[in-house]
């Protein structure tokens, strides 16, 4: 009876030493992934296309003539969730690979570019618009693919291509720079405004 008593005081004694030790010794920190993240800080989930969008009208007074040449834009969503409370910013930068046209460039194909930077980011869903104006397709050929890269501090930490590939298509090319467009450079600018995150504005040289 002594012999089991005391092998009950001794667990007792190593079980709260147990948690004691645990309460001291801190929990690991979470891994770090690229840009100084925690790994899954940030998840890019579906990248849809709608190639033949058509400019949104409006409702005004005094009503104006209706146009009469509709035209089509391209638009890309990235739907994309974050898991930390907050971050301060994150970069998108958005690649559209344009199929050769007869006649335009000698028949080559091009690569368009454009970048986003979001501020102020809540844990949660997202969604971040990219377009191509009409005029650009009309004059330079049909979109062959699209590929966002989602980077932080410069550094990768995802990418989404539709069609979907393995392969960094866009570094075999060189980019033509702001021919992607942002939603707030667009007449969707001011629709549902609220479902999308803040823009950060390039900084302008002072006058």
């Amino acid at each position: 009876m002594m012999k089991r008593w005391t092998w009950m005081v001794m667990c007792g004694v190593a079980c709260a030493a147990v948690v004691a030790w645990s309460a001291v010794v801190p929990a690991p920190p979470p891994a770090v992934g690229p840009g100084g993240l925690p790994k899954n800080a940030v998840a890019l989930k579906k990248l849809d296309v709608q190639p033949k969008l058509l400019t949104p009208t409006y409702q005004v007074t005094p009503l104006p003539p209706a146009s009469k040449n509709p035209r089509y834009w391209y638009q890309m969503t990235l739907h994309f969730d974050t898991h930390l409370e907050w971050l301060d910013d994150l970069d998108f930068r958005c690649y559209v690979l344009l199929k050769a046209k007869p006649g335009a460039g000698a028949g080559k194909q091009m690569l368009l570019r454009g970048d986003t930077t979001l501020v102020n980011v809540a844990k949660g869903k997202h969604k971040l618009d990219f377009f191509v104006h009409p005029s650009t397709m009309l004059r330079y050929g049909e979109v062959e693919a699209v590929a966002v890269v989602l980077s932080k501090a410069e550094q990768v930490i995802g990418m989404m291509s539709q069609p979907p590939s393995p392969k960094r298509w866009w570094e075999d090319y060189s980019p033509v720079p702001n021919m992607v467009l942002k939603r707030g450079e667009t007449p969707w600018a001011l629709i549902n405004y609220d479902d999308y995150e803040q823009v950060k504005e390039p900084a302008t040289a002072a006058r």
